[in-house]
């Protein structure tokens, strides 16, 4: 198993219509997400405008949840979903989508593999089951521990390696870790360019 911290210098930040946008992480890393030839991509966007409308993403499965904020999603001519902080909810990219109120988000957009979004709120010691593929690990707002590394707030972490138990240890009440799991990744030969 290897732990490895992606750094905030690491990121790299864009406007988008409705506010900024970083990209932790892309995958495969020659992918582009201009040119949508990524398996999964790990972003975190400001929405600063009170009504947005999302890039259509045909083909690209998305996950969000709220950093902090309030927004209320309308896809399409359906029924408006309140999202609360730290609650995941998943929509297709190729959704006509349009949000209303200001917030910051945590996003996970992926195609040609699966993924799950979960957040960790248990103070203390936890123990998971690695996926096999691949795992994140994010806090915007406390530091926390994977095994013996040090995990800061706003660093990503990525899990690569066997499978089995790893220990997460936070010592702050209700810490909002984001886990974020991806399996069943292509080989090399399979992927969609």
């Amino acid at each position: 198993m290897e732990i490895k911290i992606i750094d905030e210098s690491q990121f790299s930040t864009s406007v988008w219509s409705g506010g900024k946008t970083t990209e932790m992480y892309l995958y495969p890393q020659d992918a582009s997400y201009k040119e949508r030839n990524f398996l999964f991509r790990i972003s975190s966007a400001t929405v600063e405008d009170e009504t947005s409308v999302f890039t259509r993403l045909p083909g690209i499965h998305r996950e969000i949840l709220l950093l902090n904020g309030s927004m209320v999603l309308q896809h399409g001519k359906g029924v408006p979903v309140t999202l609360q902080p730290y609650e995941p909810h998943a929509f297709e990219g190729e959704w006509e989508t349009v949000s209303h109120g200001k917030a910051t988000d945590f996003n996970v957009m992926y195609q040609n593999c699966k993924s799950f979004v979960k957040v960790i709120s248990e103070t203390g010691k936890a123990v998971f089951e690695k996926t096999v593929g691949m795992d994140f690990f994010y806090s915007k707002e406390d530091d926390f521990r994977l095994e013996q590394t040090i995990v800061k707030r706003g660093q990503l972490a990525m899990i690569t390696g066997q499978t089995g138990g790893v220990k997460l240890i936070s010592d702050e009440e209700n810490p909002g870790i984001v886990h974020v799991g991806i399996t069943d990744l292509p080989g090399p030969a399979e992927r969609v360019e």
